[in-house]
């Protein structure tokens, strides 16, 4: 049975996460990390075992607390206010949620429970050597028949690939068609390649597979999967930067009430005042547009059209703000040693995940004209 909340349980819910990553978590040392190296154990472990937030809209049956999409947008939100460095994304949003969208039980009662736990990470690569997502055919080949066979070919800018237990691979078979096949990381023939990205807080990797094992997903129609999980992960990005776009606000407004220029705090001064006022209307739009597409998430109306509105929405007001923020803190917020360019990183980064506001428009016009 899915537990029901109210307004003042998200609100607890947030209030809980807020107050853990103060202790538990610094953005700033981002700044400092191998964008190279694994995500940080210390934040993953306590974030899993105190809060389980690894498994908050995973099931009961699979080991979950059985929430739904709205409360796991509260706790994307959070995790972007502080860049969160895990693998919370990509094992939660990306690969729990397309576990659970095949018919495949077995996978899923072998997944779940440890994916929910925190114990197992898992990312999912899908599209081309770009990275992009895509239902066209794959340049990863499955040869194999039943439900085992064995991957060929590479992949590029896979979520957490370097540190992903399990990575679920959307692949061609041989003999035509799409497959949905999961690869252990210790498998021969798998080779895994971090890459240097502008983003320190979003490790991604190069794969490469030759004649790697795989295990094929049951998945009657892998399109219809894959798109489904396109657009709850979409939606879920969506959510997470609404909150790192928050953030930046935040981070703005309370500079502009301490910083002192000619003896008044800047905020005072009225070109000051009036972005800091733009910006709020704006991150105050995304948010909702990030929310109705979580909302939509959970219900599955009009998920696609939802999605699409708060990724090209909240693209493009993550951009803003981190800019601006940058701006209005001067010369400090041009440095290294202030978190402000960090933010700056994932919001390019956030931007080029999962298709561009551009495109996300196209798709939407496109859905549009069809009716």
């Amino acid at each position: 049975m899915v537990p029901t909340e109210t307004d003042d349980d998200l609100a607890l819910l947030r209030s809980s996460l807020r107050e853990f990553f103060a202790v538990h978590y610094r953005t700033s040392d981002l700044a400092e990390c191998d964008p190279t190296s694994e995500y940080s154990g210390t934040v993953w472990k306590p974030l899993t075992e105190q809060l389980a937030l690894s498994g908050l809209h995973i099931p009961e049956e699979y080991g979950g607390q059985g929430y739904g999409f709205e409360e796991l947008g509260v706790a994307l939100e959070e995790s972007g206010r502080v860049l969160l460095r895990s693998p919370f994304f990509a094992s939660t949003c990306l690969a729990a949620n397309l576990l659970l969208n095949t018919a495949d039980e077995p996978a899923r009662r072998d997944y779940l429970p440890e994916l929910a736990a925190g114990t197992l990470t898992a990312t999912v690569t899908a599209g081309d050597s770009s990275g992009v997502w895509s239902a066209e055919p794959s340049d990863v080949i499955f040869d194999g028949a039943g439900g085992s066979g064995s991957l060929t070919g590479a992949r590029a800018l896979v979520l957490d690939g370097a540190t992903a237990d399990v990575l679920i691979v959307a692949a061609r078979h041989v003999d035509g068609g799409r497959v949905l096949a999961a690869v252990e990381r210790d498998t021969p023939g798998l080779v895994v390649e971090p890459l240097q990205t502008l983003d320190f807080s979003r490790p991604q990797a190069a794969v490469r597979f030759h004649r790697s094992h795989a295990r094929r997903l049951d998945a009657p129609n892998p399109e219809d999967v894959l798109t489904r999980s396109y657009y709850q992960a979409v939606a879920c990005l969506a959510a997470e930067s609404a909150g790192a776009a928050r953030a930046c606000l935040d981070m703005a407004v309370a500079y502009a009430k301490q910083r002192i220029q000619f003896g008044k705090a800047i905020g005072g001064f009225q070109s000051i005042k009036h972005a800091c006022a733009d910006l709020l209307v704006e991150v105050e739009l995304a948010c909702s547009a990030a929310i109705a597409a979580m909302q939509a998430a959970d219900t599955g109306d009009n998920l696609p059209t939802a999605s699409a509105v708060a990724k090209s929405c909240v693209d493009e007001t993550f951009l803003h703000v981190a800019e601006t923020n940058i701006q209005i803190h001067g010369g400090i917020g041009f440095t290294w040693e202030h978190d402000a360019h960090l933010y700056l990183r994932r919001a390019a980064s956030a931007a080029a995940l999962l298709g561009d506001a551009a495109q996300h428009r196209c798709r939407l016009a496109d859905r549009l004209s069809e009716r």
